[in-house]
């Protein structure tokens, strides 16, 4: 069995952008109450070194710190410096700084490789690696930008698979099943939980259909709203789940799916094409019955593709409204939602690298809770420091 010092260990001494890569994969599986927790928690802890960050966030969130960067070259550790730290403090909703940082990376970034690949430097291979990592998993970038340089990413591995073994990193080795004088304890029960853990069975998507549409405020001037859709999915052991989503969110599903399917993407023999611009000059109404035609066939669909998880998972993270009858009344220690649960999809900098990875900047994730210093109490559970009382963020 890992324990939790053993964890902690690893995890400490883990690359940064492994560290990165590592831990947006966790947040991925959470359930939606641990990550309100897990958002309180961070909250807290971005207030530390909000006013030491504050003047490098409100540069890496205005537009015009780009424009002298164009200019430059990856192969500057300087600029490599400037977008590292314009990742870690770009704000999750400023996508038009994203795609200038995504415009620098496109234009240079096969430049870039070739330079990495002939120096045989670590320290910048680590830097291009870290680079491509946050840009990746920021909810900034776009599905098709992130497809991008994810490609990127592999290239990069694949031409310098000994930069990417690190001496001091251990291996996890996990427990191939857990042993029968542990008890399995999970501080948020799931919507499936049951007394007895047995290994969960693959649930599909039986059906997918849209039962309406509500207007959502939109941040752009001059548009009062977009629509957003109000959907319903069956699942194969009796699930129905409610999710709200937005057209553009289910159009970057669609286009995920396709990016890991290039057979399918170039002869397009299963999936059917998603309602872009031919139908953008429809009502409403038309557009949501064209959209409904879309989701019935990925739904018949989506069976015979196997790996179709990248699709379905927004679906499956919606709100349970119809429990089947099979699973124990456990289940209903956590309160049902009233509302169906919203999937988005978002939409530099000093000269000098920030402590963030920076490991003696750290403080023991192990210490006891009687511990803590007192702190004064947090604006709100759902907002980082660094987004509730940024200058930038108060426009």
């Amino acid at each position: 069995m890992v324990r939790k010092e053993e964890l902690c260990d690893w995890f400490r001494n883990l690359h940064p952008c492994k560290r990165v890569d590592y831990m947006c994969g966790l947040l991925h599986i959470c359930l939606p109450l641990e990550l309100r927790f897990i958002g309180s928690v961070l909250e807290d802890l971005a207030k530390k070194d909000f006013h030491y960050l504050r003047d490098a966030e409100i540069k890496a969130n205005q537009l015009g710190e780009f424009t002298n960067l164009n200019s430059m070259l990856l192969t500057d550790e300087k600029l490599r410096t400037k977008i590292i730290i314009a990742l870690a403090l770009l704000n999750s909703s400023n996508s038009s700084c994203a795609e200038n940082i995504f415009e620098i990376l496109e234009r240079q970034i096969d430049n870039l490789l070739t330079y990495v690949h002939s120096h045989h430097s670590k320290q910048l291979t680590d830097e291009v690696h870290l680079m491509l990592t946050m840009a990746i998993h920021h909810p900034a970038f776009k599905a098709y930008q992130k497809t991008i340089l994810d490609d990127k990413l592999k290239v990069l591995e694949k031409q310098n698979p000994d930069f990417f073994w690190y001496e001091n990193e251990a291996d996890l080795n996990l427990p191939s099943r857990p042993l029968d004088s542990e008890i399995s304890h999970n501080v948020f029960p799931t919507d499936n939980q049951t007394l007895i853990c047995d290994k969960p069975e693959k649930v599909s998507i039986v059906s997918i259909e849209i039962l309406g549409n509500k207007d959502v405020p939109h941040s752009k001037k001059n548009e009062i709203s977009v629509k957003e859709y109000h959907i319903q999915s069956k699942w194969s052991n009796g699930e129905i789940r409610e999710v709200y989503m937005k057209p553009k969110a289910l159009h970057d599903l669609h286009l995920q799916l396709l990016n890991q399917l290039p057979e399918e993407k170039k002869k397009r023999k299963l999936l059917p094409y998603y309602p872009g611009k031919a139908n953008k000059d429809e009502s409403p109404e038309k557009q949501m019955q064209t959209a409904n035609e879309y989701l019935r066939k990925m739904a018949k669909v989506l069976s015979q593709i196997p790996d179709c998880e990248v699709f379905t998972e927004p679906f499956r993270r919606g709100t349970l409204v119809n429990q089947p009858s099979s699973i124990a009344s456990t289940s209903s220690n956590v309160p049902q939602q009233h509302k169906p649960f919203i999937y988005q999809t978002s939409p530099p900098c000093g000269d000098h690298p920030t402590q963030l990875y920076d490991h003696n900047h750290r403080q023991n994730p192990l210490r006891m809770f009687n511990n803590f210093p007192p702190t004064q109490s947090s604006p709100g559970p759902s907002q980082l420091s660094s987004t509730t009382n940024s200058p930038s963020n108060s426009r």
